[in-house]
Formats: structure tokens, C-alpha cells, sequence
């Protein structure tokens, strides 16, 4: 991958994080008005969720690790979207994005809350069987709790206060995802906080030659991103891990370069309960109070 594929897939972190240490109880005490949860459809590998565009429903999953919204070409064409401009700078430098434009998604509506028309990008499907890749940029200047474990989103009115606590920030290049702060060892990593994918704790292979594990690299299958297919392979670490305020004693962990940067996904994110600010840039995260779902 070039410099300039590898920068725009994903911006250098800020290493030196204050842990995001709150409880269930926080959670709950701080969270300010919301509207009714919207649930989570979690019997396929990413959370889907009921969307309709201009009345139309269309299949769609909230990818966290989504800066803004995906919908595939097919789909736009479907919808009859109109095409308002070429791909940011950023995309355009990715692979398989060659004809993608800008466009508006109308009268978009997920659950029972009614989004309005949304800012979204018609490229190649990153998700195959879905037509609709949700930001939660979408939702505005609401903040949005995500609660894997009971299968539920809310999305809640900022100006009525946003939870107390440290935080981990969002990434701070252009392509600003959500983090959530990982420990191994002594080293202190950012990692993308990635509903759109299904691992649980996934390191780019660089780290495979620098962290202590417990024996060798097994393969583990195929991983396929934007950037194309990438082999996977686990490992024991030999060192205990902390993911927020989850504490995994040398656990298993997959290393591949479908993941740029360190990566957690749905499977440990079921064991979170996490608050997205995407205005104030920053992540709150606190096990989850009913336990995986």
C-alpha cells in the first residue's frame, strides 16, 4: 500500500490516552435525554439496523469505523440519487473507489427517528448484502450510547449534558474515527473502535514482530477490506491486554494488514457499553451491564 493509501485508510493516533474508566452506573446516571432505543439486528456479524430512505426500506449496518455514509453503487441508482460531486481527496486515493461521487441519501429514518436528508458517498459496496453503511456521523450533533449487549442504540440530545469521566479522543486526521484506548503490556495503543468488523482485538502484522507472544503465527483465514483481501493469523500474547476498562489476561489476538491500525470490533464491543460524541470528538466506554449479548 503507498504512503498516501495508507494515510487516508487511517491517521496517525495519539498514543498518550487518558483511560476511558467509567461504570455501568455512570453510564446510566449521566445519560441525558434520549430518544427510544432503535434495535440492533446482532444474528449477522455487524449490527443492523431498520433504515428507510425517502420511505424505501434498505438493508444498512452502523460502522463505526465509518466517517461518513457508504451506500453501494447499485443502490444509488435504485434510489435514484443524484450525483453532486466527485469523492473527497481522501477517498479518491483509495482502491476501488473510481467512479464514486458525492450525493444525498432523502429523508432518511433509522428506528423511529427521523434523520432528515444526510450527506453520503456512492462507492464500490464495503459490505456486500447491504445497501446503506451508516456513519454515525448521520445521526448529527446527538450523542449516540451503544449498548451491543442488550442490542440497542439511542441516540440523545447533547445539550442536555454528555456523561462524565475520562475519555479516549476520536482519531485526529481527516478520516476521524472513534478510539478506545488499549494497554499491552506497558505499550499504550489507539484503536479503532470498528462496529463494522466482527474480530475482537485485530493489530496490524508490524506488531507481530515487536510484542511478546507465546508461540508462532497460525493462520486464521482471509479478512477483506477496501483495500482489498489480507491474510489473518492469531497468536497468544504473553503480556495481559487492557481494551478500555476490559482486562484480557494474555489473550488471543489476530494480526493482519486488512487493519491498518490496531482495530477492536463487535466481538468485544458486546461487552461495552460505549457513548459516541461525534461534535466533541471523544468516546466514552464502560463494561456492559447485562453482559454479552
Amino acid at each position: 500500500m503507498s504512503n498516501a493509501s495508507r494515510n487516508a485508510a487511517s491517521m496517525l493516533h495519539v498514543l498518550a490516552l487518558a483511560a476511558a474508566v467509567l461504570t455501568p452506573a455512570d453510564v446510566l446516571a449521566a445519560q441525558p435525554a434520549c430518544e427510544a432505543p432503535i434495535t440492533l439486528d446482532l444474528s449477522v456479524p455487524r449490527p443492523a439496523l431498520p433504515v428507510t430512505v425517502a420511505g424505501k426500506p434498505v438493508r444498512a449496518v452502523l460502522d463505526t469505523g465509518a466517517v461518513t455514509t457508504i451506500v453501494g453503487y447499485a443502490d444509488a441508482d435504485a434510489l435514484h440519487l443524484k450525483r453532486e460531486g466527485d469523492l473527497p481527496a481522501e477517498f479518491q486515493r483509495l482502491p476501488g473507489t473510481a467512479g464514486g461521487y458525492a450525493t444525498t441519501l432523502p429523508g432518511v429514518v433509522v428506528g423511529g427517528l427521523a434523520l432528515g436528508d444526510i450527506h453520503a458517498l456512492a462507492m464500490a459496496p464495503l459490505l456486500p448484502g447491504y445497501a446503506v453503511v451508516l456513519s454515525p456521523n448521520a445521526f448529527g450533533e446527538r450523542l449516540l450510547i451503544l449498548d451491543l449487549a442488550t442490542a440497542t442504540l439511542r441516540a440523545c440530545d447533547r445539550a442536555e449534558g454528555v456523561p462524565q469521566g475520562e475519555t479516549s479522543p476520536y482519531d485526529p486526521g481527516p478520516l476521524s474515527i472513534p478510539t478506545l484506548r488499549v494497554q499491552i503490556g506497558a505499550q499504550v495503543l489507539a484503536a479503532h473502535l470498528d462496529t463494522g468488523s466482527p474480530m475482537a482485538l485485530a493489530l496490524p502484522m508490524r506488531f507481530a514482530q515487536t510484542l511478546a507472544l507465546e508461540g508462532p503465527l497460525v493462520p486464521a483465514g482471509t479478512a477483506h477490506s477496501h483495500t482489498g483481501p489480507a491474510p489473518i493469523f492469531k497468536a497468544r500474547l504473553a503480556e495481559d491486554v487492557r481494551v478500555g476498562p476490559l482486562h484480557l489476561p494474555r489473550p488471543e489476538v489476530l494480526f493482519t494488514d486488512a487493519v491498518p491500525e490496531p482495530n477492536v470490533g463487535t466481538t468485544l464491543l458486546r461487552r461495552l457499553t460505549i457513548t459516541l460524541d461525534p461534535k466533541g470528538r471523544r468516546t466514552w466506554a464502560a463494561e456492559a451491564v447485562h453482559g454479552p449479548a
